[in-house]
């Protein structure tokens, strides 16, 4: 308690989630840029690594394999995510502060964790620790999940503690997907 406020850890997150929600309530421009992030980005992101990939490995040797299991950690993330949203139930914050700007759509699960925050991370980690890729790669990879989990608050459809919580989940999925892929490699199963 402060000055007899109480304050929890959800008000805090509602507070700066809808300071970061307010950047684009007059940019036209901005909100163009916060729409693709929060909508586009990820498809874009997936489609290109299911297509790089094999056309990177000119022998094709393992590439429907990775396919395989970079869907498959990508579809893992989702029904994770999907199943937790009707769980916690959580009202999705342009739902709590209708005034503000908000991704022109409406959603039919809740906002707790962030579905799409969740799938970057697991695809990105699972691109990371398979691929090798150098440094710059990496963080590339990384960076285009984060801007996707911000960009999912911007817009106003997600809280931030939605995309940490995603963001965790993700690692989780990402690191089991690799593990098991490591597994069936180990005993020649794939």
């Amino acid at each position: 308690s402060l000055c007899g406020h109480q304050i929890t850890m959800l008000h805090i997150d509602e507070k700066i989630s809808h300071k970061l929600d307010g950047w684009l309530d007059n940019d036209p421009e901005g909100q163009a840029l916060g729409i693709f992030a929060a909508k586009y980005l990820l498809w874009a992101f997936l489609g290109a690594a299911i297509i790089v990939y094999p056309w990177i490995n000119k022998t094709n040797e393992g590439a429907v394999i990775y396919d395989l299991f970079l869907i498959l950690s990508a579809l893992a993330a989702h029904l994770i995510t999907f199943l937790l949203s009707f769980v916690v139930r959580r009202k999705r914050p342009y739902e709590t502060s209708p005034d503000t700007w908000h991704l022109p759509i409406r959603f039919y699960t809740s906002s707790f964790p962030s579905g799409l925050a969740t799938i970057g991370v697991a695809v990105a980690m699972f691109l990371v620790w398979y691929w090798h890729p150098s440094l710059l790669i990496a963080v590339v990879l990384y960076a285009i999940a984060a801007i996707v989990a911000i960009a999912r608050v911007i817009v106003g459809v997600h809280y931030v503690t939605d995309v940490i919580v995603g963001a965790v989940i993700g690692t989780g999925v990402g690191y089991l997907s690799l593990r098991l892929l490591e597994k069936l490699l180990l005993f020649h199963w794939v």
